[in-house]
């Protein structure tokens, strides 16, 4: 299965605006990485691969998540790169569309493994499902 488009939900737009306000640095950061992966030689593949690295991002598929049969992915800072080490940007992966859609950019210190009570997992929850994102099966 192959992924052709980036797409960056509202949510998580109105956070890099937000973190544009606070760290230019880091927005611009963010946006290079995301852009990196969109035209870059690993491509949005590399998106959809657990563990994988490279100087400007590393990928980690988001167990959590997953238990609920969501396809989430998480985006840290790559070695090289340096800017954005206190965000995380959390994506869904859809193959039926064919796309990545950026959920949200969270602060490093949002714990992954949070209940359902948890505003940043209830606003990813909603990013998801407004985007009719497909589930995979639950293991």
């Amino acid at each position: 299965m192959s992924v052709r488009q980036l797409v960056v939900d509202e949510g998580a737009q109105a956070d890099l605006i937000e973190i544009r306000r606070s760290d230019q640095r880091a927005a611009a950061a963010i946006l290079t990485a995301l852009q990196e992966a969109s035209s870059g030689p690993d491509g949005l593949e590399s998106l959809t691969i657990d563990g994988f690295e490279n100087d400007w991002y590393e990928v980690s598929y988001v167990r959590f998540f997953g238990k609920e049969g969501l396809n989430v992915w998480r985006l840290k800072e790559g070695f090289l790169e340096e800017g954005w080490r206190a965000y995380r940007v959390v994506y869904g992966v859809d193959y039926a569309r064919e796309s990545i859609i950026i959920l949200a950019v969270v602060s490093r210190d949002w714990n992954y493994d949070k209940s359902e009570t948890d505003p940043q997992s209830a606003r990813i929850r909603a990013a998801y499902e407004r985007h009719g994102i497909s589930n995979i099966p639950r293991g």
